[in-house]
């Protein structure tokens, strides 16, 4: 007998220790690893959570202002639970001034309607240490309900520490990948467990994923390629996902499997290093990658090395037209040659200088656009280099100072060659504008490439991104059968019938008086009367608040006194400020007349 008790108590201590493990491990943070906001309506992007292996899937079904049961919600739930995956509903707070009442009802519907809920997911929470009560509100209620529901509050960014107490997880970062260096973690953060802290990752590329997934690993977190429109989370990852957690990345990818690099790869040969078949033309690109020259997430990768027994210059390059010399064009054509990139740069270290941009003729660049450290100790900037002769033995330059690299970013870089004039902006800012119908006779043609233009490097590791590129050389003809027509007159009006100089004389010339003329008109009035309006709106806004909390007339005549005396101090700092010193002096006279005003 005594014996049948024991085995009786065995197996209840058993099935208890059973029930205990699978519980911690489906619902304790510790064990997660990913945070995946699923804000889709899409079938088979559900299906593909059955290949998740314990995640928190995130289910947002019209910011959960629903009013009745969804099948496709129901459905979700049991597949996030078949691999041990939480499913967490969200409820957004609207930063503390959505209705409190509200957000319960948004509660006691979830529990409603769907039972089997795991957890609670409060979106754009608060950071600020006055609105802790309202969200403590909010913590309250849910424990009251269940105190086993967790609670994820996502204020996105850095919160005051008390907001660790009101909830079993923070969001602490959700924003682009690239931003990740503004980005510091507070102090206390070491104090709390790592799977009480999340981060969500978006606009990301494979270089960011594979910096960010180390620095962060400790930590729940997530990573998109989705830029991040409206819904940076209407999608899943790009990158497979596999059973075990880890990121199976593929990421050199087929260069035409991406249809916005058509248009370049449409009209252009490759030269590339290190390769027994060294030259691809668009008829190739269809199946193409190398490690010189793929596709990575939404770039288009060049890449340069130099090893280490080799002691030449080498290049990865586009060519522009497949045709060559029957394609190329001259300066002096009435079509606009267009090239455009967007690229994410990388600042130099055992290498000079590399070009990146150029166009070429026969046998001599016309341009080069290159980072280079120059002799004058101006290191890493990007320079546009232009010959300012066809014959001249000396290679003499004119070169555009196209400011610094910086890494964290994608540069826009368009140039215009139409009608003996080149035109070069920068994020859509012009920094060359240059009549070159010395050039006249040569014919030319657009190179995007990596080279090694300076030295002959032991070293060389050079890697670009290129996240928009094309070329166009169609708008020219457009452009002139429109002038032709009804658009014409427009365009004329603007440029004074100097069509053939759209960009150079509208900019050298007609530009540059309009730049003169809105000062001197529109600027000018603009100001003044944004001065005399809104600015003395706001200063008799001011007054008059000054005024409700004065206790009598004679208490705010004193304060406009001393308000007046600390103005007049303030101006002499600021005498070489025209803008500012106006501004003030504006203020000083009419807290003078007020004080006159008083009786």
């Amino acid at each position: 007998m005594k014996n049948f008790i024991f085995i009786i108590f065995v197996i209840v201590v058993l099935l208890f220790m059973n029930s205990f493990v699978y519980s911690d491990f489906n619902n304790d943070l510790k064990w997660k690893k990913y945070l995946i906001p699923a804000y889709w309506w899409d079938y088979n992007l559900n299906n593909k959570l059955l290949e998740l292996n314990n995640w928190i899937i995130i289910v947002n079904p019209s910011n959960w202002n629903f009013k009745k049961k969804e099948d496709i919600f129901v459905d979700m739930i049991k597949k996030t639970h078949i691999n041990n995956n939480i499913a967490i509903w969200y409820i957004y707070t609207w930063y503390w001034k959505r209705d409190l009442n509200e957000i319960k009802t948004n509660i006691d519907s979830w529990l409603e309607k769907y039972p089997n809920i795991d957890w609670f997911f409060f979106d754009e929470a608060s950071s600020l240490s006055n609105k802790l009560d309202f969200y403590k509100n909010i913590y309250n209620y849910v424990k009251s309900k269940d105190k086993n529901l967790t609670i994820i509050l996502n204020p996105g960014t850095t919160p005051d520490e008390w907001y660790m107490n009101i909830s079993d997880n923070i969001v602490l970062y959700e924003n682009p990948c690239r931003d990740y260096n503004l980005h510091t973690n507070p102090k206390w953060i070491n104090k709390y467990a790592s799977y009480k802290i999340s981060y969500l990752w978006y606009n990301c590329n494979i270089t960011e994923i594979n910096r960010l997934w180390l620095d962060y690993s400790q930590y729940i977190q997530y990573f998109t390629n989705d830029w991040g429109d409206w819904n940076a989370w209407d999608s899943l990852n790009k990158y497979v996902l596999n059973k075990d957690q880890n990121l199976k990345i593929e990421s050199k990818n087929i260069v035409y499997s991406l249809e916005k690099f058509h248009n370049i790869l449409d009209v252009t040969k490759l030269t590339y290093p290190y390769s027994d078949l060294r030259v691809v033309d668009y008829r190739g690109f269809k199946n193409f990658k190398s490690d010189y020259f793929y596709l990575e997430w939404d770039d288009l990768v060049f890449t340069l090395d130099k090893k280490h027994n080799e002691n030449k210059k080498i290049r990865n390059e586009l060519r522009e037209w497949v045709n060559w010399k029957d394609n190329w064009w001259k300066i002096d054509q009435n079509i606009i040659h267009h090239l455009y990139a967007k690229v994410k740069l990388q600042k130099l270290n055992d290498v000079d200088e590399y070009t990146f941009l150029q166009i070429h003729s026969e046998n001599k660049p016309l341009l080069r656009i290159v980072v280079k450290n120059d002799k004058k100790w101006i290191k890493n900037h990007i320079w546009a280099i232009i010959r300012i002769n066809t014959n001249d033995l000396w290679h003499r330059t004119d070169r555009f100072d196209l400011g610094e690299v910086n890494e964290n970013i994608y540069d826009t870089f368009d140039i215009y060659v139409w009608n003996n004039n080149l035109t070069i902006k920068k994020n859509n800012e012009i920094y060359v504008n240059k009549n070159i119908s010395y050039w006249l006779e040569k014919l030319n043609y657009f190179k995007v490439w990596i080279y090694d233009s300076k030295n002959f490097l032991w070293d060389l590791n050079l890697k670009l991104f290129f996240n928009e590129l094309f070329i166009n050389n169609k708008i020219g003809n457009k452009i002139n059968n429109k002038i032709n027509n009804k658009i014409g007159n427009k365009i004329n009006n603007k440029i004074n019938n100097k069509i053939g100089n759209e960009i150079g004389n509208e900019i050298g010339n007609k530009i540059n008086n309009k730049i003169n003329n809105k000062i001197n008109n529109k600027i000018n009035n603009k100001i003044n009367n944004k001065i005399n309006n809104k600015i003395n709106n706001k200063i008799n806004i001011f007054l008059l608040k000054i005024k409700k909390k004065s206790s009598s007339l004679k208490n705010y005549r004193k304060k406009l006194i001393l308000l007046h005396f600390r103005i007049k101090r303030i101006e002499k700092k600021y005498k070489n400020n025209e803008k500012v010193y106006m501004l003030l002096k504006t203020f000083s006279y009419m807290i003078k007349n007020e004080i006159l005003n008083i009786k």
